[in-house]
Formats: C-alpha cells, structure tokens, sequence
C-alpha cells in the first residue's frame, strides 16, 4: 500500500478497511 498523508483519517480509515476486508474474506468462506 501506499503511504498517504491522512493524519486524521488514517486510523479510522485503515480500522475500516482492515473490518471491510476481514468480513469480506469471512463471507467468502462461508
């Protein structure tokens, strides 16, 4: 991934990626 500056929304961001994905491998496996 790339390094973007997002100081603010970088945690947020990143939390909601990281859940987006995980509940998208666990509905792919299921």
């Amino acid at each position: 991934m790339e390094n973007l500056s997002f100081p603010d929304l970088d945690a947020k961001t990143q939390k909601s990626i990281l859940f987006f994905a995980f509940t998208s491998l666990r509905k792919n496996d299921l």
